[in-house]
């Protein structure tokens, strides 16, 4: 049986649309997770950079 191509492409893009918020909230909740990962590595990355390096400045 075949489809009408037409008819294909509007269920396909209705899918998507239905599951386009889904998708975006999971990239947006992702992306937010990485941001907070990258942010705290690097702030950690900078204390301990500064508390390796101090002792050896001071002295």
């Amino acid at each position: 049986m075949k489809v009408p191509a037409a008819r294909w492409s509007g269920l396909t893009s209705i899918s998507i649309l239905w599951q386009a918020p889904r998708l975006l909230r999971c990239l947006v909740n992702h992306s937010a997770r990485w941001r907070y990962a990258i942010w705290y590595h690097l702030k950690v990355l900078k204390t301990t950079f500064c508390l390796f390096t101090f002792p050896f400045r001071s002295s």
